[in-house]
This record gives C-alpha cells, sequence and structure tokens, in this order.
C-alpha cells in the first residue's frame, strides 16, 4: 500500500481502519500516522497521479482566485469612478459575487443618504462617535471625578506590620 502525505508518496501497512482515516504505518521509520482513507492507494502509481491531480488543482484554484481579485480591484474602481465611494482593502469582499452583492448595497446606502455623495466614505459610510459622545452614551460623565477613599488611613491601627514568631 501506498499513501500521499503532504507532497510525498510513501509506502505504508495499514494498521487499522476507519470511516475516514486509518491508523497506518507510514515510510522507512514505520511510524505509526492517522492518514486519509482518500489518500491511500494500491499502487504507486495511482498515488502520484493523485498527487499530480492534487497539484494542478490547486494551482487552478490560486489562478481562479487572483483573476477574482483582480475583477474585484476593477468593479471597486468603477464604483469609486460612479460613485465617489472608495473602499478600503479590509472591507473589500474577494469573490466576485460577494463584491457585486457588496457594491449593490453601498449604491443603495448612498442612494439613501444623499449628503455622504461627495465623501469618500467606507462600509460603515460614518466615522466613530466622539469620545465625548460615547461617553454620554454608556452613561459616564466627561468629566474626571475621583471619590475620595473609604475607610480613611489604617496605618494608625496596625503595628510595623511584621509578625510576631514564637
Amino acid at each position: 500500500m501506498y499513501c500521499v502525505v503532504g507532497e510525498k508518496v510513501l509506502q505504508c501497512e495499514v494498521k487499522k481502519k476507519d470511516e475516514r482515516a486509518s491508523v497506518c504505518k507510514v515510510g522507512a521509520a514505520k511510524k505509526e500516522q492517522r492518514v486519509a482513507n482518500n489518500c491511500i492507494f494500491a499502487s504507486e502509481e495511482v498515488a502520484r497521479d493523485f498527487l499530480k491531480k492534487k497539484r494542478k488543482s490547486q494551482i487552478e484554484e490560486n489562478n481562479q482566485v487572483v483573476s477574482n481579485v483582480q475583477r474585484c480591484n476593477e468593479m471597486y474602481e468603477e464604483l469609486f469612478k460612479e460613485t465617489g465611494i472608495e473602499v478600503r482593502t479590509i472591507d473589500r469582499q474577494w469573490t466576485i459575487n460577494m463584491a457585486t452583492k457588496h457594491i449593490a448595497s453601498l449604491k443603495k446606502k448612498i442612494a439613501d443618504k444623499p449628503e455622504l455623495h461627495a465623501k469618500n466614505v467606507s462600509k460603515a459610510f460614518h466615522g466613530a462617535p466622539s469620545k465625548k459622545d460615547s461617553d454620554l452614551k454608556r452613561g459616564r460623565n466627561s468629566a474626571y471625578s475621583k471619590k475620595p477613599s473609604q475607610g480613611g488611613d489604617r496605618s494608625k491601627s496596625h503595628s510595623t506590620g511584621r509578625r510576631e514568631h514564637k
């Protein structure tokens, strides 16, 4: 038997087979390891073919991600040219479907708030509240007031603070 571990095809001996994974003795050291059942093969050629397909699908996936990011960048640039809304990178959605929904919601919000038309705004369309407003909403008095300590001076009622040992 052969198994694919990471990017290697190793010879293995299946000790215990479960529903999703098996315990195998892997490699020349015969170290016991859990291996997914879809990564265990009867021959080395089949294992190598699986590894090639896995690498190829990873390359295709990476290419798809790159093209999605480029398309999303283009869509956000079009949004900026059309409405003046500049979306920060942290607010962006990087799949085309999510970016389309995000842009539609931004356009809807800007239509609801025409006073923001000429401003560069992010997803939230508002800045953080001022410190004073934030404190008032939380029920705090923004003026600093220190309460006097309760209990007074304790140093008079205690001795030097050392214990006497017998």
